[in-house]
């Protein structure tokens, strides 16, 4: 359902990162960074359509079929002074605790990050309630600015009511 990810090769230095953001307001969507020999690529993957929506009016089925989804997938490259990039660097993302909820009505994250060295695999649930979630709060707030660096292709058209 979105961009492919190239894993590193052994021993290269390079470290890839996966963070989905599926929040219940707002648009669902997967950020990739990839360290590539001194140059960072970010690829943004956002659903056009409400994914939890469509996951319920489909009777909540373990695989959506590729097809149903509608995707926005950009990439660009990232300068080295990029918030996300340095949060990256720094090796907040293996701080990231995992605390996920079976709730579909709240909001979720999950990281994957491997260097591989190191392999972090975390999701977690209304971040912002929990104060030891200081790793997931950096790296989400972080990741709303690389966001912002690949150019839009496509654009959700919403209907807004003016009273």
């Amino acid at each position: 359902m979105a961009a492919s990810l190239r894993f590193p090769e052994p021993s290269s230095g390079r470290w890839l990162l996966r963070l989905v953001r599926l929040p219940v307001k707002g648009r669902e969507t997967i950020i990739d960074l990839e360290n590539q020999n001194n140059r960072c690529v970010v690829t943004v993957t956002r659903f056009l359509k409400p994914l939890r929506q469509l996951w319920e009016a489909l009777d909540r089925p373990s695989e959506i079929p590729r097809t149903t989804i509608p995707l926005e997938i950009s990439m660009a490259t990232l300068d080295s002074n990029d918030a996300l990039f340095r949060e990256t660097e720094r090796g907040t993302v293996l701080d990231c605790i995992n605390a996920p909820i079976d709730d579909s009505a709240l909001d979720h994250y999950l990281i994957f990050f491997t260097d591989t060295i190191d392999c972090k695999i975390a999701a977690i649930t209304d971040p912002y309630k929990m104060r030891k979630a200081e790793a997931w709060h950096r790296i989400i707030n972080r990741s709303y600015g690389a966001e912002l660096v690949p150019p839009r292709r496509c654009f959700v058209e919403e209907t807004v009511s003016v009273s």
